[in-house]
């Protein structure tokens, strides 16, 4: 049976077998682990000054140091 409230790609997706991810797809570069423990562990620089250093958002940074693991 047919879900009304699912647009129909994501209904083909779901019977193809198909991954089906929420939210939007990420923008930008990934953050390497290594840029991101040499500017907030070792040099001990603030989330705003490796985000200048970096070129990116804050949030980035935050998700980056969370993702792999080293805050």
């Amino acid at each position: 049976m047919k879900d009304k409230q699912i647009p129909d790609w994501l209904n083909y997706k779901r019977a193809a077998g198909l991954e089906i991810r929420s939210g939007r797809p990420s923008k930008g570069k990934k953050l390497s682990k290594e840029d991101l423990q040499r500017l907030c562990v070792d040099e001990g620089k603030s989330i705003r000054e490796a985000a200048e250093v970096l070129g990116c958002s804050k949030d980035m940074i935050y998700r980056g140091l969370k993702e792999h693991g080293l805050r």
